[in-house]
């Protein structure tokens, strides 16, 4: 039994100080054809903390998969740019949003209807996690017509 309590307190022991969860909110998935292959979905993403947090993925069961988009402005045309990851600074708060950037999301694996719910799991390298055990932070996004998200409340 010695074992086992010595494993168990080095294991309390080696945690760190507990950061402050990243906070995801808004999200919300634009309403597509069914043969669109693709839609994108929009979020904010807040850093409580006091170190930068890092976005590192998406997925969701519901699309089999999901890429972080940037738009950016070149010449006056809009490009996009897949991005490995974003930082979100302490304090600061993200937002992927029309027009800006975005989670471009593939291969819807059933039809997606207004209002419905799809639930997404975001990954995240904070100061604690290591890059073999991210940080993982479950989001319900519900599906949507283009425009914002005060465009219409029923």
């Amino acid at each position: 039994m010695r074992i086992l309590c010595a494993l168990a307190l080095i294991l309390v022991g080696c945690a760190p100080p507990e950061q402050p969860l990243p906070v995801a909110r808004d999200a919300w998935v634009r309403a597509a054809p069914p043969d669109a292959g693709m839609t994108a979905g929009y979020l904010t993403i807040s850093n409580p903390g006091d170190r930068p947090m890092t976005l590192t993925g998406v997925r969701s069961d519901a699309f089999e998969r999901i890429e972080l988009h940037a738009t950016i402005m070149e010449d006056g045309i809009a490009r996009m740019r897949m991005e490995e990851a974003v930082e979100i600074p302490p304090g600061e708060t993200v937002a992927f949003e029309p027009g800006g950037r975005h989670l471009m999301m593939f291969g819807a694996k059933t039809p997606l209807g207004e209002d419905d719910a799809v639930g997404l799991t975001l990954t995240f390298l904070t100061g604690d996690a290591r890059p073999e055990a991210p940080l993982e932070l479950g989001v319900e996004a519900t599906v949507r017509r283009g425009g914002g998200s005060h465009a219409h409340h029923h």
